[in-house]
């Protein structure tokens, strides 16, 4: 990312993304990255923006000596208006976080018949919707939905970048 131009538009400096980033999701003036860990970070194109973690255990407490739990995301996706929608397949849901306010929008919505993690999977946002491919296996699931809708999509098949509004 660049953290700031000069007067000839070049780079000053830039930032690095997190170690062992693997996936990197933009839309508008937002970016979210995905490391190898499932760890989730996000910022700004916002000059002196920093990068911070998403984590919906961050602050829960745990007994002295325990660890505390660990979220990891096997998919994100990313609106123009900030946002980010998670899905973790040991969680089995997919979660929304509003990037401005860096908070969580509710629970984690359960994903019926939830896919394992690994490759393959593809999220998005649609307005204050999400969709997941899982093209290799012909299944997408889309919030509110009681089950996935099965197609017949080639393996390469690809979900359309987040975006502001959709038709139902």
């Amino acid at each position: 990312l660049i953290a700031d131009a000069g007067d000839e538009g070049t780079p000053l400096a830039s930032e690095p993304t997190p170690a062992g980033t693997r996936e990197i999701v933009s839309a508008g003036p937002y970016v979210a990255y995905r490391t190898d860990t499932g760890q989730v970070s996000v910022t700004t194109l916002d000059a002196g923006a920093g990068t911070a973690p998403v984590d919906p255990f961050a602050a829960v407490e745990v007994e002295e000596g325990e660890d505390p739990p660990s979220y990891t995301a096997d998919a994100i996706g990313l609106s123009p208006e900030g946002v980010l929608a998670l899905y973790s397949a040991e969680e089995g849901a997919v979660r929304r976080f509003d990037i401005d306010e860096h908070r969580f929008l509710g629970d984690g919505a359960e994903v019926s018949d939830a896919p394992e993690g690994g490759d393959g999977l593809e999220l998005t946002v649609v307005g204050d919707r999400w969709a997941m491919l899982q093209a290799g296996e012909g299944r997408l699931w889309t919030s509110g939905a009681d089950a996935p809708i099965e197609l017949d999509v080639s393996e390469g098949a690809r979900l359309q970048a987040g975006a502001t509004v959709g038709d139902d």
